[in-house]
This record gives C-alpha cells, structure tokens and sequence, in this order.
C-alpha cells in the first residue's frame, strides 16, 4: 500500500510518515500496527531532532515565529 503512493524527491522524513499513516490505518486489521506505527513515528522523530542538547535548548530560547517575532518556547 504505501509503495503505490511514491512520488519523485520524496524524502525519508516523508516516507516515515507515510509508513506510520499506512500502519496507523491498518490497525483495523489487526492492533499490533499501531505499535508498529508508534515505532515508526518515533524513529522518524529522532531523525529530525539534533543529538546535542545545548543546541536544542538554544534553538527553542531563541526561536522566531512566522511573522519574524521572537518567540521563546522555553525561558
């Protein structure tokens, strides 16, 4: 099911989450695809998150809305 849905330059990020939609989905056949999906959304998530705390701490203090405010999500 999700190999029939692939398009050209679609990123890792984007098949992840396409994979744990599909899982998510498939738990009306059986519930041990929403472990499935869980899993995959987590790694998905580790992905995009940066290993260094100090990084992560500063990117959240000093984080810029979309209309170019500051807009600290962490104090």
């Amino acid at each position: 099911m999700t190999v029939s849905t692939l398009i050209l330059d679609v990123t890792t990020v984007d098949l992840d989450e396409l994979a744990a939609q599909t899982c998510a989905y498939m738990t009306i056949i059986h519930p041990d695809y929403s472990v499935l999906a869980a899993r995959i959304a987590v790694s998905n998530l580790h992905k995009q998150t940066k290993e260094n705390f100090a990084e992560i701490i500063a990117d959240l203090r000093n984080y810029i809305d979309e209309n170019g405010r500051e807009a600290p999500l962490i104090s």
